[in-house]
């Protein structure tokens, strides 16, 4: 599968600009048969809907008018990974690594039997004016009593990112990006993308699998 050519006979050509290169690409012949030439979409968004639908990790977007840098990352070629997202309850927080400030916020949904289930905790994603408004929502909201049925074990809930748990009224829901999804249901490299003040709790049902 070709997308790109870098010489044409002994003739480089890295530095014609992606247009060109694509052209004499397209002319190239192919004796045997063997070679397929990768597609072309000059629409993000079409390319986009059809890797989806393949189920591949992303695309790679290309700047037109840019040259070939081979070995070097640049910001002509970008990597554009599909990281699934889903809506979680915020069932408390964590303070920050030296016990002040704030380290992370802790996830749940709604399991089968209608408590909340632990799903992990987003410590990535935020500015310092998002986190300041999301303490000022949450401060609020603390309660005593864990708000979450059944604790995992205590290396769950990113005290080696944080200090003391402040538990919350499962009131807010945000919504959060991930890679992957562990056997035991915790969201891996998840990241935060805001709060999700149109969507109830109970609409945050089942862990995710």
């Amino acid at each position: 599968m070709a997308f790109d050519v870098l010489h044409v006979g002994t003739d480089p050509v890295l530095d014609l600009p992606l247009e060109e290169r694509r052209t004499l690409l397209e002319k190239l012949s192919d004796p045997g048969g063997r070679l397929a030439w990768s597609p072309l979409f000059p629409d993000g968004a079409t390319l986009m809907q059809c890797a989806l639908r393949l189920g591949l990790e992303g695309i790679v977007a290309k700047r037109l008018g840019s040259p070939y840098r081979p070995g070097a990352h640049t910001r002509d070629w970008l990597k554009v990974r599909f990281r699934p997202h889903l809506d979680a309850i915020i069932a408390g927080w964590t303070e920050g690594a030296l016990g002040w400030g704030f380290g992370s916020l802790l996830l749940a949904r709604i399991g089968p039997d209608g408590d909340l289930v632990y799903v992990g905790h987003v410590g990535t994603g935020f500015s310092g004016p998002t986190i300041a408004h999301l303490i000022g929502l949450l401060r609020p909201l603390e309660q005593a009593a864990p708000t979450v049925a059944v604790p995992p074990g205590p290396h769950r809930w990113g005290r080696r990112r944080g200090g003391t748990i402040h538990w919350v009224r499962p009131e807010l829901v945000c919504e959060v990006e991930y890679s992957e999804i562990t056997r035991d249901g915790i969201l891996r490299h998840p990241s935060f993308r805001g709060l999700r003040p149109d969507k109830r709790p109970a609409e945050c049902r089942s862990a995710p699998s």
